[in-house]
């Protein structure tokens, strides 16, 4: 798995352990985050990776828990990854591996 997945992941679970990380650093990490997104609106395993229901799924999820609306993030992230993730099944059809991130 490459950084494009569990960067997030990481920073949504030491966001409520940790104090605040610099406004700086949270500028650049939600950049950087956006700008990895896909022209589809979904996510891939790695920057140049076709977007897939496990990366696209666990990153909108970060997001929204990170304090993005539900029409948030640049260029409306958010709500591409929803529209994403419904156009492709819903996330039932997310692998195995993502049930178990989602019911933790």
């Amino acid at each position: 798995m490459s950084s494009g997945t569990y960067s997030p992941i990481c920073y949504a679970n030491i966001y409520g352990s940790f104090p605040r990380l610099t406004m700086k650093f949270e500028i650049n990490f939600f950049t950087w985050w956006f700008h990895s997104k896909n022209e589809d609106g979904g996510w891939g395993l790695h920057i140049e990776g076709h977007s897939t229901m496990f990366c696209t799924a666990l990153n909108y999820i970060c997001m929204r828990i990170l304090g993005e609306g539900p029409d948030g993030g640049q260029d409306n992230a958010c709500a591409r990854a929803r529209n994403w993730i419904h156009d492709h099944g819903g996330v039932t059809h997310i692998p195995s591996w993502g049930k178990t991130w989602l019911s933790v």
